[in-house]
């Protein structure tokens, strides 16, 4: 019994280029490890299984090692690092088939091969990125310098964004509805700095500046100066139509809460309450903005193909519409622009009252330019295709409601990643 070798419990682990053994030894004195001839011999003075004694155990590896392993001693443990000659995975640690008692892996650092290989590729993805980041400045300094750039780009944004909101809201305080019918005429010039300013929120997403996903960004970019520049810029019978106050309103609404949580992401600050507000106002603005869009469809599109009419309308006599708008159909269509603009004018300052009829008002208003033909083209020769604008009207209203899908999804995920119950590991 004097004569008997005791061996500690070891455990083990691998990835490509090292070994990892754990060495269940507390209290260890005057360790003595070593690598000769491709064998780990391990020696040491500690309190283990059997009581405070001596312990040691020899292990020979698989294939070949580095002769300088790396330990290091702990209240509990003993750890061992062995460096492998070539960067391989191994399907045993020793040589001989049949596993030692002793030894057992160690699964609290046990990885797959897959999950080592990703390590490894994550790992050296990193060194050349840190070697490309060197060759090109320091990281710090270009992290300050777009930190920077970033913060300069929100703080404009949220200014102008701010100016457009208090305008709004000060002149609705004081005129009351009066001020919805020249909202445009007030604020419009502000509406187009910021829009056109807001193409470099989606270049910045495009070349990788900021990591926001581009095709949210870019989808809200095309619907806004689809709806700024083209319905309300070319159409003057829009400009002094309340649904504009909403729209602008709405928008600005939005971009309030979101830029100066940016600008404080550039500081590396959080303000509970603003990200609350950031992740939490366009779940009722988003669709409140979208279905105002498709109300000023039809207020603008049946504003345009009826203007001829409405003094007769007006009048209260049907008799006076031009022979071009007196069939059944058309007059139906009168009809139904004098009720929705009646309605819209009574609640103007529910949004509500708009939001009803949005769906339905972009697919009446397509029949309507059809018939009329307003900002239609013909191809030129040889195809001489005429080209109806209700057409783009179509592209749009599947765009504005998949455009909305994508929004909505990307920022319920972005909201979800914030406040979604995280699930706790299991060890």
């Amino acid at each position: 019994m004097e004569n008997q070798v005791l061996t500690p419990h070891v455990y083990w682990a691998q990835r490509h280029r090292e070994l990892y053994l754990r060495v269940e030894l507390s209290d260890v004195q005057n360790p003595a490890i070593s690598i000769t001839e491709n064998v780990l011999h391990f020696k040491a003075q500690g309190h283990g299984a059997k009581g405070d004694n001596v312990y040691e155990f020899h292990l020979e590896f698989l294939d070949l090692v580095k002769p300088e392993p790396i330990y290091k001693l702990t209240q509990r443990q003993v750890n061992i690092t062995v460096q492998k000659k070539v960067s391989q995975w191994w399907e045993r640690l020793t040589k001989q088939e049949k596993r030692p008692l002793f030894l057992a892996p160690d699964f609290d650092r046990w990885l797959d091969e897959s999950d080592a290989e990703m390590e490894l590729r994550a790992k050296e993805e990193e060194r050349l990125n840190k070697l490309r980041l060197e060759s090109e400045g320091s990281p710090e300094t270009l992290a300050s310098l777009r930190k920077g750039y970033l913060f300069m780009y929100n703080l404009v944004q949220f200014l102008g964004f701010s100016w457009i909101f208090v305008n709004l809201t000060v002149r609705f305080f004081i005129l009351g509805k009066e001020s919805f019918y020249d909202t445009f005429h007030s604020v419009a010039d502000m509406m187009y700095f910021c829009q056109m300013l807001a193409v470099v929120e989606t270049i910045n997403a495009a070349i990788g500046v900021t990591k926001s996903p581009v095709m949210p960004s870019l989808i809200q970019l095309l619907g806004r100066n689809f709806i700024l520049f083209i319905i309300f810029g070319t159409m003057e019978e829009m400009q002094n139509k309340a649904v504009v106050f909403f729209v602008f309103y709405l928008w600005s609404i939005i971009e309030i809460f979101r830029y100066p949580f940016y600008m404080l992401a550039c500081l590396d600050m959080d303000w509970k309450v603003l990200t609350w507000l950031r992740y939490t106002v366009w779940i009722p603005t988003y669709p409140l903005g979208c279905l105002a869009e498709g109300k000023l469809l039809l207020v603008g599109g049946l504003e345009a193909a009826w203007s001829a009419p409405r003094a007769a309308l007006e009048a209260g006599s049907l008799r006076r519409l031009p022979r071009v708008l007196t069939t059944p159909r058309e007059r139906r269509a009168a009809v139904s622009l004098r009720s929705a603009e009646r309605e819209a004018e009574a609640h103007c300052p529910d949004c509500c009252s708009f939001i009803s009829v949005g769906t339905v008002s972009v697919i009446q208003s397509i029949p309507v330019f059809n018939e009329t033909g307003r900002f239609s083209f013909t191809l030129p020769y040889p195809v001489k295709i005429k080209v109806r604008f209700s057409f783009f009207l179509q592209i749009y209203l599947i765009m504005l409601f998949l455009g909305l899908y994508i929004n909505f999804r990307h920022l319920y995920k972005q909201r979800r990643r914030r406040y979604g119950q995280k699930k706790k590991k299991v060890h």
